[in-house]
């Protein structure tokens, strides 16, 4: 008995929503999306790299680190400084989790600049050195920082 009040309300809730959907107003489909442009995902290689370059000459897309950084023109402490032909910036940090007994910047974002096997991070709203390590015989690898930063 159980089962058939069940099947029955079952049925009767299906009745009174086939009704209210022929009841309701017809409306149009919505208009199908204008063809998507091609995504890069499906491009091939040299393809994705040429639309890279383009839109970069464009000045659509800019780098704010790796080796395309090379020689950039960068802010730090509220001047404009041109980093050698050999120095990029390595990471630009806007998070970081400080390991106890490490370096840990009160400042974000801040600027990984790389110089060779030298690093030095460095606030770029305030000039503040948080931490740097040069290699061997490379004491003066951030140098041409010292006019705008502090330690």
């Amino acid at each position: 008995m159980k089962k058939v009040l069940v099947s029955g309300l079952t049925a009767a809730g299906l009745i009174l929503t086939a009704t209210a959907s022929l009841s309701a107003p017809v409306k149009a489909p919505p208009a199908a999306p204008a063809a998507a442009p091609a995504l890069a995902a499906s491009l091939a290689p040299a393809e994705k790299l040429r639309l890279q370059e383009q839109l970069e000459g464009d000045g659509r897309i800019q780098a704010l680190s790796g080796p395309r950084t090379l020689g950039a023109l960068v802010s730090i402490g509220g001047r404009k400084i041109q980093l050698p032909a050999d120095a990029f910036i390595a990471k630009f940090v806007v998070g970081i989790d400080c390991m106890p007994g490490g370096p840990c910047p009160d400042e974000l974002p801040f600027l990984i600049l790389a110089r060779g096997q030298s690093q030095v991070w460095v606030g770029p709203r305030t000039g503040r050195i948080f931490h740097e390590r040069t290699a061997p015989g490379h004491d003066q690898a951030f140098a041409f920082l010292r006019e705008v930063t502090q330690p």
